[in-house]
C-alpha cells in the first residue's frame, strides 16, 4: 500500500508553510479555539473514512437456489485494526444492508434467474476492507519549521502534528477492496473489485466497488454454467 510521504522536494516549501501556518494558529491562549474548530474539522472530514454500505436491490422473481454461508466469523461483523501500512475497516452483516450473502442472492437471482435451479453455492468469502494509509511526516522538516517559528512549543507542535496528520489524511487515497468467493455446483469461482478515493470515503463509492465484484461474480458463475468449451477442430 502506499503510504503518504510529507518531503522537502519540490513540495517542501508548501510543508514548510503548513507547518508555520499551523504551529502559528496553534500557539496562544487567543488562537487555541480557532485552531481546535479547524482541526475537528478536518479530522471529520478526511479521517472518517468508513460508515456503511447500502445497495437496493429488487427481490428476484426466482430465488430457487441455496447459498451456504460458511463465511469466517470475522467477515460477517465489522472491525478496524492498525496495520504498519495503515488502518484497515473491515465492513460485516451489521454495516451492509442487505448483508453480504442476501445481497449476492438477490443479485444473482435478477441476473441468471432460472438457470439456477437447483443449483448450491457455497459462499466461503464475502470480504468488504477500506485501507486509509499511514501518515508520515518529514522529521527535519518539521523540527526546522518549529525552530524558525518564533513563540512555538512543545504543545502548538503536538498540536500541529495532529493537523497536519489530518491535512495529510484529506489528501491521501484511500482504497477499497472487495472479493467474493466460494464453490458452484463444487467448483471454485472468485470475484474482486478495487477502486481508489481521495479524502472521506463515501456509502456510493463502497457500493461502487462491491457492485463491481457482484458483476464479476455473475460474469463467473455464467462461465461455470455453461461449462467448458470444445476446442475447434
Amino acid at each position: 500500500m502506499a503510504r503518504v510521504q510529507a518531503d522537502a522536494s519540490p513540495a517542501g516549501g508548501a510543508l514548510n508553510s503548513t507547518l508555520e501556518g499551523a504551529i502559528h494558529n496553534a500557539k496562544g491562549d487567543s488562537h487555541m479555539w480557532r485552531f481546535g474548530v479547524l482541526l475537528a474539522t478536518f479530522w471529520t472530514t478526511g479521517c472518517g473514512t468508513v460508515g456503511s454500505a447500502k445497495l437496493d436491490v429488487t427481490p428476484p422473481k426466482f430465488v430457487a437456489f441455496e447459498i451456504q454461508d460458511e463465511r469466517p466469523a470475522e467477515q460477517r461483523t465489522s472491525s478496524k485494526t492498525k496495520e504498519s501500512y495503515g488502518e484497515v475497516s473491515r465492513l460485516g452483516d451489521d454495516a451492509m444492508t442487505p448483508p453480504g450473502p442476501e445481497l449476492l442472492k438477490a443479485w444473482l437471482g435478477d441476473k441468471i434467474g432460472a438457470r439456477l435451479s437447483g443449483k448450491q453455492i457455497v459462499l466461503s468469502e464475502f470480504s468488504v476492507e477500506v485501507v486509509d494509509p499511514a501518515v508520515q511526516i518529514n522529521e527535519q522538516g518539521f523540527n526546522n519549521a518549529m525552530a524558525s517559528t518564533p513563540g512555538a512549543n512543545p504543545v502548538s507542535g503536538l498540536l500541529a502534528r495532529w493537523l497536519i496528520g489530518g491535512i495529510e489524511s484529506v489528501k491521501s487515497d484511500k482504497t477499497v477492496g472487495v472479493r467474493i468467493a466460494g464453490k458452484f455446483d463444487g467448483a471454485d469461482f472468485a470475484a474482486r473489485g478495487g477502486g481508489s478515493f481521495k479524502g472521506r470515503v463515501s456509502q456510493a463509492n463502497i457500493n461502487s466497488v462491491i457492485t463491481q465484484a457482484l458483476e464479476g461474480t455473475v460474469t463467473e458463475i455464467e462461465r461455470l454454467l455453461i461449462g467448458p468449451t470444445e476446442p475447434t477442430q
